[in-house]
């Protein structure tokens, strides 16, 4: 169990299983964390210093760094009056050039080092105890790592003689009344341990078998998944050793959520978390107000909820385009309140390796509520380009084409837009009206076809000689009423009659175009997806539809069903 360092505004508790025989003393001592050098010399009321007995250093081919660490075995005595009062063995990692530097070259102590650069370092009491030596001497011990970024630290210590902590004499007593630890025999044996250790026998030998990381990586994912993704089911894995930390922590924060900054300041109690990101989750507000920023990570995916309404779309959009890393290759826009030309540039000079892209205005409908709601929500974005903003679906594609043809590695593009004309949604919206226009009754829930294609040359001028070669089967609406048909309440999709019958086989051939415009322009794309009233096939209940381009012989066909 490791030791809980806890505090709040006005309480401070350390919770640990502590042995039944340690005095209050030892127990300040056991739970020191990288200044016990510090308490020796206050309790003692002498000065500490560090003696080396073996520090062995891993090869220094390459400087310092996460992708190739330095190791180092080392024991130390802390002496006191020419007396050992604690003997440290300890292994150290170090993964940063400055760290390397103090440690390696400037021979900082350990204790010294996190006060050297001015860090507390991250403490876990691992075990502790008491034992006896050959001479019936009771010894107090601990293990420990003290951790900070680029320096951890793995330590056992030994405190030689119990008496120390009770009698106030035991540090003037002569060193031929010690147990001799720190005697030149004693730290002659200290290295012959060491030595023996290291060199196989005929008698033993030592066999180390390394997992591979893929392993060690599925394992962890495992325990997070079982666990709800609850960091306590890695805790004790990331404590035994840095390798395995490593790991623990690449995976618990793989994919993060940072949305408030309630949220932010719990992460950013373990120093360089960011670090292990590779999707995260947040928001614009927390981008512009720089609570959180992107440049230090090496993200690989990206979804950013847009929090602020469309007149201030725009400058938001400038502060938010430095942000974005080079190293993104998917990124999700939601709650966008308008795709704008300025927006899908911006997205394209910052993240050139972009091969997944989606914005997406429609998840800012209150769909799932009234239909007051819903109708408060779609006054305050643009949902519906085509009536709004654009004539028709070439003035639409050309605009939205244009300023992505420079991601030459896009393959996949969700546009969260409705290509049905804006009156669709508000002539819905007239509260169960009867829409004298179509002639039909109740349809029998059968919506779009599954065979609906259309192709075309890849060129659009050659295409525009030979046409678009169009294929889909009749959509039709079982009649089972009047010929009047009433609007029902709820959503302007396949559910509402009236709606169905007078837009879907429109919109399904336009959504057909309007792809067909896309991927001739964007020649590496393979799918893309439209927000859609009428032709959805999303799960959970999604509106998107899908539609598949595939490229042949200078030709491209634009297929809605595989």
């Amino acid at each position: 169990m490791a030791v809980i360092d806890s505090f709040k505004a006005n309480t401070t508790s350390v919770d640990f299983q502590w042995p039944a025989n340690v005095t209050g003393i030892e127990r300040i001592m056991l739970s020191a964390h990288g200044d016990l050098q510090r308490l020796l010399s206050a309790f003692f009321a002498r000065t500490i210093t560090i003696k080396t007995i073996y520090s062995h250093t891993s090869p220094r081919t390459n400087t310092a760094s996460p992708e190739e660490p330095l190791t180092q075995r080392r024991e130390v005595h802390l002496v006191c009056n020419h007396k050992t009062v604690c003997v440290a063995t300890s292994t150290v990692t170090i993964t940063s050039p400055h760290c390397e530097r103090l440690f390696l070259d400037e021979k900082f102590a350990i204790g010294q080092m996190f006060r050297k650069v001015g860090k507390v370092p991250e403490f876990a009491l691992l075990d502790c105890g008491t034992n006896s030596d050959d001479g019936n001497v009771e010894q107090l011990w601990r293990r420990y790592i003290l951790a900070m970024d680029g320096f951890e630290c793995d330590i056992t210590e030994t405190w030689p003689d119990r008496q120390m902590f009770i009698r106030n004499s035991w540090v003037e007593e002569g060193v031929a009344e010690s147990n001799g630890i720190d005697t030149p025999v004693a730290v002659e044996e200290s290295k012959q341990r060491y030595a023996a250790s290291q060199a196989p026998t005929s008698v033993s030998v030592r066999v180390q078998y390394n997992l591979p990381n893929e392993i060690l990586d599925q394992i962890v994912k495992d325990l997070l998944e079982c666990s709800g993704h609850a960091f306590s089911s890695v805790a004790n894995f990331s404590l035994a050793s840095h390798k395995l930390r490593q790991i623990a922590l690449r995976s618990y924060f793989s994919s993060t959520v940072v949305r408030t900054c309630k949220e932010l300041n719990l992460i950013n109690r373990l120093r360089g978390w960011f670090l292990h990101v590779r999707r995260l989750t947040t928001t614009t507000s927390m981008l512009v107000m720089k609570s959180l920023t992107l440049v230090n990570m090496h993200l690989t995916c990206l979804e950013i909820s847009f929090t602020e309404s469309l007149p201030s779309l725009h400058p938001h959009i400038l502060l938010l385009a430095p942000q974005l890393p080079k190293t993104l290759i998917c990124l999700k826009l939601s709650t966008v309140p308008k795709i704008t030309r300025k927006l899908l540039i911006t997205v394209a000079e910052a993240c050139e390796k972009l091969e997944m892209l989606q914005v997406s205005v429609y998840d800012g409908l209150a769909i799932y509520c009234c239909t007051s709601c819903l109708e408060d929500s779609a006054s305050a974005i643009i949902h519906s380009p085509i009536g709004n903003d654009f004539g028709n679906y070439e003035d639409l594609t050309a605009t939205y084409a244009t300023p992505l043809k420079s991601l030459r590695y896009l393959r996949h593009l969700s546009l969260g837009v409705f290509l049905s004309h804006d009156s669709t949604l508000y002539r819905h919206f007239g509260h169960n009206y009867q829409d004298p226009i179509c002639p039909h009754g109740y349809h029998d829930g059968s919506t779009w076809a599954k065979d609906d294609f259309a192709s075309a040359s890849e060129d659009p001028i050659t295409e525009i000689e030979n046409g678009i070669r169009f294929s889909s089967s009749e959509r039709k609406a079982t009649v089972h009423a009047s010929s009047i048909q009433t609007h029902s309440c709820g959503l302007p999709s396949s559910i509402c009659n009236a709606c169905f019958v007078n837009n879907s086989n429109v919109i399904a051939e336009t959504e057909l175009f309007a792809s067909m415009r896309m991927a001739q322009q964007l020649k590496s794309l393979e799918t893309i997806r439209w927000a859609s009233w009428f032709t959805a096939s999303g799960s959970a209940g999604e509106p998107w539809t899908k539609l598949w381009i595939s490229r042949k012989d200078g030709m491209v066909k634009v297929r809605r069903n595989l």
